[in-house]
């Protein structure tokens, strides 16, 4: 735990302080008288406010996922309150559920840091709202049934890392996501308001496409496939800030 706090502390150094990693050598100091005492000077690096080696190379992305999330090898648990007994704990497993899958949509956010040339870095979290459509069962004897119509809400948090390939107004970005897929169901066991709560590992190779608007902003979107679940995917579109126009680089050529 203490070296992965090392080693996320040490990332967000390498890109709050971009002036110790690109600085041009030769750059020369702007100055200016700022009183009338002679020598007394105010000087600042040149390019200090507008040069994109300067510049902090964050994008921050913000959009909607839509993600389908298979519920086969789920293990659902739950806490039941009884008004009149003890609360007692509880578990299924996802096919009990009857259903081969959950669908989801919702809003995404993500930041990510170049850490080299065109390789970044970066985080992301999606919440996503939908219908379960799941059949009634029984669990240790008790009957469990569905709460309401959009009934279901799921999610998506982790890590990725990608390669940005640009090709002028066109750029196209390999990235995989590694996290977390959580899944919360609202139902009912013997008329007891409950929520039930799955959580799987998810490893989502996704290839995404960024179309500037201008220097600074892009549209962009993506297709993903989760490798460990086959019937699982993800797709988005959001709109992109970029910190750096263009991100450092218009076009290969």
């Amino acid at each position: 735990m203490n070296r992965l706090r090392a080693s996320v502390m040490a990332l967000g150094l390498w890109c709050l302080a971009p002036e110790a990693k690109a600085a041009p050598e030769g750059s020369s100091e702007a100055c200016v008288e700022v009183s009338s005492i002679v020598g007394e000077q105010r000087c600042s690096r040149y390019g200090a406010k507008w040069s994109i080696q300067r510049l902090p190379p964050f994008v921050v992305r913000f959009g909607m996922r839509g993600s389908q999330m298979t519920p086969d090898n789920m293990t659902f648990e739950g806490t039941v309150h009884e008004k009149r007994l003890d609360r007692y704990d509880y578990t299924y497993p996802g096919r009990a559920l009857g259903v081969s899958s959950f669908r989801g949509l919702g809003a995404e956010l993500a930041v990510s840091c170049f850490v080299s040339d065109q390789l970044y870095v970066g985080g992301d979290g999606a919440v996503m709202w939908g219908a379960s459509h799941a059949d009634d069962f029984t669990v240790d004897e008790h009957r469990v049934g569905r709460r309401g119509t959009l009934d279901m809400t799921m999610a998506t948090f982790g890590t990725h890392v990608g390669y940005r390939l640009p090709l002028g107004l066109l750029s196209l970005r390999a990235e995989i996501f590694g996290g977390a897929g959580w899944v919360q169901l609202r139902q009912r066991i013997d008329g007891n308001k409950v929520q039930s709560e799955a959580v799987q590992l998810v490893i989502e190779p996704r290839i995404a496409a960024d179309v500037w608007a201008t220097q600074n902003v892009s549209w962009s979107a993506y297709v993903a496939k989760d490798v460990i679940h086959p019937r699982s995917y993800g797709m988005g579109i959001s709109v992109t800030w970029h910190f750096r126009a263009f991100d450092g680089q218009f076009a290969l050529w």
